[in-house]
């Protein structure tokens, strides 16, 4: 009769394995339900705002995905509280450059919508 048996080794790398496989599911399980509640209204999307040296990664509920976060005039269309459009919960990286104008610099933002989901029926 032969034996089978994991060393104690081979015991804790297959335990290792399958703790780092059931903690990637779990966390691709919370995240599936995380964006399903978005998309359906029970919780807000998380509002991010993080700088990495000229780009923004900006992400907000509001009601206008294709407007540039940055761009003043879509910051005034955001405030408008009471709203009936339908909301999105969108994701940009924003660019932002120096541009020298007469008598000082002024910033221009460009970029690029990554995402954007309906939030709420």
């Amino acid at each position: 009769m032969s034996s089978n048996q994991l060393s104690r080794g081979e015991f804790w790398l297959v335990s290792a394995a399958l703790g780092v496989l059931f903690a990637t599911l779990l966390l691709a399980a919370a995240l599936a339900l995380a964006v399903l509640g978005v998309r359906f209204g029970l919780v807000p999307g998380p509002a991010l705002n993080i700088t990495f040296g000229n780009f923004q990664v900006v992400a907000q509920t509001n009601s206008y995905p294709d407007c540039n976060p940055r761009v003043a005039t879509c910051a005034a269309q955001h405030q408008q509280p009471g709203s009936a459009l339908p909301r999105y919960y969108s994701l940009w990286v924003v660019t932002t450059q120096k541009v020298a104008g007469p008598g000082s610099s002024q910033e221009q933002y460009g970029g690029a919508r990554v995402f954007a989901m309906q939030a709420g029926p």
